[in-house]
């Protein structure tokens, strides 16, 4: 036992603590942990999931692995079988923490989101690139805008609320500045 009252052979080496430490402080460490906390996983799917760069996940995954905080296992999928990753029991004591406050549930929903996000983004690009789609939706939303104009302008390119001034402008003004942030000058000089 050491000073702490920690027995750190459990911990494989003196240096481990602060390794690991070190390892869950660094970008994407968390995500990374949280992914894999979820079911075993192919590298792929770390991949594709984890919103972190590839040379960032294989940094990672070397890291983790050398904390050995994953093992190797395999995993028949259609007929194939594949090799997956899985929390050691040192990996699954690091996580439970993040369990206990919720950091892997979010973490599920926050990818769920992203993807959510993606597929409605692809849909969304993908009425974009429909040319005749994307000038109908133009069109009907600046009719629901201006209901009383039409879309008609002299520049068929552009549509009339585009081509021309739809508001003039206050003659009040006289052509002055607003400066913000300074008080208003006056000719009155009992507002002083």
């Amino acid at each position: 036992m050491d000073s702490s009252g920690s027995d750190r052979s459990v911990w494989f080496g003196d240096e481990y603590p602060d390794q690991l430490r070190e390892f869950v402080l660094e970008h994407g460490a968390v995500e990374y942990i949280s992914f894999l906390s979820q079911e075993p996983r192919r590298f792929v799917e770390m991949q594709e999931e984890l919103a972190i760069g590839d040379g960032t996940l294989t940094e990672l995954h070397a890291r983790a692995e050398g904390l050995q905080l994953w093992r190797i296992g395999q995993q028949k999928r259609d007929g194939k079988y594949y090799r997956m990753y899985r929390l050691t029991p040192m990996g699954e004591v690091v996580v439970q923490r993040m369990q206990e406050i919720g950091v892997t549930q979010r973490h599920d929903r926050l990818r769920t989101i992203r993807r959510e996000y993606q597929r409605a983004k692809d849909e969304y690009l993908d009425s974009v690139e429909d040319t005749d789609e994307f000038i109908s939706n133009i069109e009907m939303y600046l009719d629901m805008i201006n209901p009383d104009t039409s879309t008609e302008s002299p520049d068929p390119s552009l549509p009339d609320s585009v081509s021309k001034p739809t508001q003039s402008p206050d003659e009040t003004d006289f052509g002055r500045t607003e400066e913000w942030g300074k008080p208003e000058e006056t000719d009155d000089p009992d507002d002083s």
